[in-house]
């Protein structure tokens, strides 16, 4: 059982005022951090989670011109930020965790207060290179990378001529090569992709000649490319690639044809569908697309694509999808239209079929939870009602007794637990368990009987569930257990109804943590074993800060703030 006592990494700022440390990256078996010290100053941390070993390595302060820009990035064994002094101005720095090994990486535009990067310059990382936006003075703004040296770091290709900036727009990664949006005079807006030298980038020309193809919404899925373009023979319609000029292709011509009059006279114009909302789902894409001049009501129609022109299937369920959920080799997610109910839709291979539809035009699906051999979802129509199914229509029941579920289902072990209400026992909201083989739910424990609702905050941890339960005089919560029977259901520790207000943190290595205060605001950090034993631990300065914990390396991290108001990293 982990009982060490916990403690503060290290406090950068010895004043009642937040280091708000943000941009942690990983560099080797360290971390580096920015975080504000005394005065205002910004500085860049290592730490290898001891007090001893954090350290300052780089600060940054308004009185100095010096300071940081808006992003740090690890790189292998380095992390790699923008930085501005007054000698320099923005320039490309490195670091590798110590304070010898933080230095400038090169000097892009040389001379004082000119900047070769910029704080919105980061464009990814790829492999083992980084690519950022830099200025040179000389050609424009350009795409560069770097692989951490001063030797590898350089412009990739200088493709507005001249001192012009680059046009560059949504920056994709596929199997270590970066894709990207630009126009010039030449291709017109086309996609691009590269490999970190001049010779490895090329365009990828959909439409020859200095129209260009309007190549948007780059999503990458699995190995392929998929995107929106024309090739002037077609409108606006969905397009993939492999890479490959040759690989480049129309997936479908979804709204073929087209003479639209403009002005006076005939004009022959190709008719676009207009893919949008390109997501990559289970394998596959999902978008919207209209095939018809009628304009779409609520939304576009549905669509699906393995790529191919005959795997590329227009929804019969419906028209605007939501929860998306892969489960056993098919994925099911919720359609919806103007004019039909809310059906819960199960599509394998392509294949659509209605699981479940609603009862109402007004009816919702809410949710979706996968536990074991079957999937739980909340409908609403006549109230809200629990649902389970195993993927077919003739297995997809409502579960019997009680109504309006109020929470997610959530596994622990074997059990299945929620929270609902039960009109006809009048029971308020109240933890229950699922029963499997007879397709109902049974209440646990009526903590306030009646109509009054009392459990909360549920946290699974291995083969139980703990919740917070408002104490009986109401005025503190305390932490219960259940491994999903009544008899199994209970307080972590008799003192919990009277002596301490509880808290749920999170859990470690299968150990609970919470906090346990007294209404004189004392402050405890508590654990609940996996065979049932409690431990204090520590007194706190103060309550941790809900939802800022982790799990690191087997250790429990939180903030807590103290009572100069400083947040520290215990």
């Amino acid at each position: 059982m982990l009982s060490a006592t916990p403690r503060l990494i290290y406090d950068s700022n010895a004043t009642p005022i937040d280091s708000n440390p943000t941009n942690l990256r990983a560099v080797g078996d360290e971390v580096v951090f920015l975080a504000t010290r005394r005065g205002g100053e910004v500085s860049l941390f290592s730490s290898n989670g001891t007090l001893d070993g954090t350290q300052s390595l780089l600060s940054a302060n308004s009185g100095t011109a010096t300071r940081f820009g808006a992003w740090l990035e690890s790189l292998g064994n380095l992390a790699v930020f923008p930085y501005s002094t007054h000698a320099a101005g923005m320039e490309l720095w490195r670091t590798d965790g110590t304070e010898t090994g933080t230095r400038m990486l090169v000097d892009i535009d040389p001379g004082a207060s000119k900047s070769g990067v910029f704080d919105d310059s980061l464009v990814g990382v790829a492999s083992d290179r980084l690519y950022f936006l830099g200025d040179d003075g000389i050609h424009g703004k350009e795409l560069w990378v770097t692989d951490g040296t001063e030797a590898g770091t350089h412009i990739v290709v200088d493709l507005a001529p001249g001192v012009a900036d680059l046009a560059f727009s949504n920056p994709v990664i596929m199997n270590d090569i970066l894709y990207f949006v630009t126009s010039d005079a030449e291709h017109g807006q086309e996609i691009w992709r590269t490999d970190g030298t001049s010779a490895g980038t090329v365009v990828l020309e959909v439409r020859a000649g200095a129209l260009g193809s309007s190549a948007a919404n780059l999503t990458v899925v699995g190995d392929r490319l998929y995107f929106t373009g024309t090739d002037g023979e077609s409108g606006i319609e969905l397009w993939v690639t492999d890479g490959t000029p040759e690989g480049t292709r129309i997936v479908k011509d979804i709204y073929p044809g087209g003479l639209i009059n403009i002005g006076t006279g005939q004009v022959t114009r190709p008719n676009s569908s207009n893919p949008s909302n390109l997501v990559s789902f289970a394998g596959r894409l999902f978008f919207r697309a209209n095939n018809s001049s009628e304009a779409c009501v609520g939304a576009c129609p549905l669509y699906e694509t393995d790529g191919t022109e005959a795997g590329t299937i227009r929804s019969t369920r419906g028209s605007i999808p939501s929860n998306f959920v892969e489960w056993e080799g098919s994925f099911y997610y919720a359609t919806k239209s103007v004019f039909t109910p809310n059906n819960l839709t199960r599509s394998t291979n392509g294949v659509e079929t209605t699981v479940y539809s609603g009862p109402a035009l007004n009816g919702r699906i809410l949710d979706f939870h996968v536990s074991g051999d079957k999937m739980y979802f909340r409908a609403t129509g006549d109230g809200t009602t629990m649902w389970m199914t195993d993927g077919t229509p003739e297995g997809t029941q409502q579960i019997a007794g009680g109504t309006n579920p109020t929470s997610l289902p959530i596994q622990a072990g074997g059990n299945v637990f929620f929270t609902a209400k039960d009109d006809v026992q009048a029971s308020g909201n109240e933890l229950r368990v699922l029963s499997k083989e007879s397709n109902s739910q049974n209440l646990l424990i009526d903590l306030s009987p009646g109509n009054g609702s009392t459990t909360k905050t549920f946290f699974p941890v291995e083969d139980r569930i703990y919740f917070t339960n408002p104490n009986r005089d109401w005025a503190s919560d305390s932490v219960w257990i259940s491994r999903g029977t009544p008899e199994n259901t209970g307080p972590v520790s008799p003192s919990s109804y009277s002596d301490f207000d509880e808290i749920i943190l999170g859990s470690a290595n299968g150990v609970l943590y919470y906090t346990k205060s007294t209404h004189s605001g004392v402050y405890y950090l508590a654990t609940a074993s996996p065979d049932g034993m409690t431990r204090i631990l520590s007194p706190l300065p103060s309550q941790p800060i809900p939802d800022l914990t982790f799990e690191l390396g087997g250790q429990f991290y939180f903030f807590v703030r103290d009572s100069e108001q400083r947040i520290q990293l215990w």
